[in-house]
């Protein structure tokens, strides 16, 4: 067997491993920086569904605007809220 070859391919897994190892360790340094964080359009949508369950409609503050971007979703947590009591805090 060509001992060239043999490197190139013992090379090739090490760049593989360390590619991986890479991408795992900036992944877990972005969720650890971010865990916890709420992104503003879901937040968004969660204030709407809040609202439409308590019976106030889709508003947000009090305002009946169509902010929200993603009515399934904003509507999808009425199915979850029966018989449940949704508290503002």
């Amino acid at each position: 067997m060509d001992p060239f070859l043999h490197d190139s391919k013992k090379l090739r897994k090490v760049a593989t491993l360390l590619i991986g190892a890479s991408a795992l360790v900036i992944m877990a340094w972005q969720v650890s920086r971010y865990f916890g964080f709420i992104i503003d359009d879901s937040y968004i949508s969660l204030v709407y569904a809040k609202n439409l369950i308590q019976g106030q409609g889709l508003t947000f503050n009090g305002m009946r605007v169509a902010g929200y971007s993603n009515f399934l979703v904003t509507t999808q947590p009425m199915r979850f809220s029966c018989g449940f009591a949704v508290s503002d805090h």
